[in-house]
């Protein structure tokens, strides 16, 4: 069962955690402790095992403060909604069945596969439960509209931020639907979607593991 641990840990990263004197020296205030989820690509299922394994044995709970990138933000967010790491892990193997017997469900990118995951697994209360504990990294494009040469958004000016407050399920379903948007690959010939208004995209192109309550770029 400890090999299950280390598994666990190997394919998860602790968040930083700044302890009191650490906090003192760079003028600083102490983070609670927390656990965050880095970018996972198509190793979903690693982290949801990992998830899994973290809540048996007690290192993250659901009142741990998490926080998460691109796929580790659906893993942060599952956690937090108290939903069980094989539940979600059943719930995505359902969907990965039904998008592969569509074959519309891939036609405009990897986008259509997320929808039907997040729909099917994020729970109808989910802001109620996460709201004092999730944090969601997002990448931010500083312009309004992507200039029809930069399909890829190489050439733009990005900033970041970390989402904590959430209205409503929908307002957290963009929030992990943005923080995983994979330019040229969620959806074929863009790079960002909207959060907020705004365009965004994965947040792993700014900050590959993000700790809760860690102020980088903008926070809402």
């Amino acid at each position: 069962m400890k090999l299950v641990l280390l598994i666990a840990l190997f394919f998860t990263a602790t968040a930083t955690v700044t302890n009191e004197a650490t906090a003192m020296k760079h003028g600083l205030k102490p983070l609670a402790p927390g656990w965050g989820f880095s970018g996972s690509g198509l190793f979903l299922p690693y982290l949801l095992g990992s998830l899994t394994a973290l809540n048996d044995y007690g290192v993250v709970k659901r009142n741990t403060l998490v926080a998460g990138t691109s796929g580790g933000s659906y893993t942060a967010a599952l956690n937090c909604a108290g939903i069980n790491g094989s539940h979600a892990f059943t719930t995505l193997q359902n969907v990965f069945a039904k998008c592969a017997a569509d074959p519309g469900c891939l036609g405009q990118g990897l986008g259509g596969l997320t929808e039907l995951y997040l729909q099917a697994v994020i729970p109808k209360d989910v802001q109620k439960r996460c709201n004092k504990y999730l944090f969601v990294h997002i990448s931010q494009c500083a312009v309004e509209d992507i200039p029809a040469d930069d399909p890829l958004c190489i050439n733009q000016q990005v900033a970041n931020i970390t989402a904590h407050s959430f209205e409503n399920r929908a307002d957290v379903v963009s929030a992990l639907k943005a923080s995983s948007f994979v330019a040229g690959t969620s959806k074929a010939g863009k790079c960002s979607t909207k959060f907020r208004g705004k365009l965004a995209y994965d947040g792993g192109y700014t900050v590959e593991l993000v700790s809760p309550g860690a102020r980088l770029g903008g926070k809402s």
